[in-house]
């Protein structure tokens, strides 16, 4: 195994084991947001309460909870979409940021109405 491939295998198994935000998010949008990129790679989220499992037809994948500051995985094995589910669960985690950072449109609109 080249250096290269050591490095990419130590960065697959950091972020198995979860992904952190400094920006607060809701557990619940983010698991939905989550099943809806996993949709795309034909893959099902189960899930209640923003935690459950990622299903590949009747075979589980691996276990994710979203919590109020990112995501874990566990009871993962070996798949070959594991880097497309952690692929989904980083933009998930980016979507989420940046809906916490955009203003709300209907707040700014109201603050022009009595000019």
């Amino acid at each position: 195994m080249s250096t290269s491939e050591q490095g990419i295998v130590r960065l697959v198994k950091m972020l198995l084991r979860g992904i952190r935000t400094d920006h607060p998010i809701d557990p619940e949008q983010a698991a939905e947001h989550f099943d809806q990129a996993l949709k795309t790679l034909d893959l099902m989220y189960v899930h209640d309460d923003g935690a459950g499992y990622i299903i590949d037809g009747v075979d589980p994948v691996m276990f994710a909870e979203f919590t109020d500051d990112g995501v874990s995985f566990d009871e993962h094995h070996e798949h070959p979409k594991t880097l497309d589910v952690i692929h989904c669960a980083l933009q998930t985690l980016t979507h989420m940021e940046l809906q916490t950072l955009l203003p709300d449109d209907d707040d700014s609109t109201d603050d022009l109405e009595w000019v």
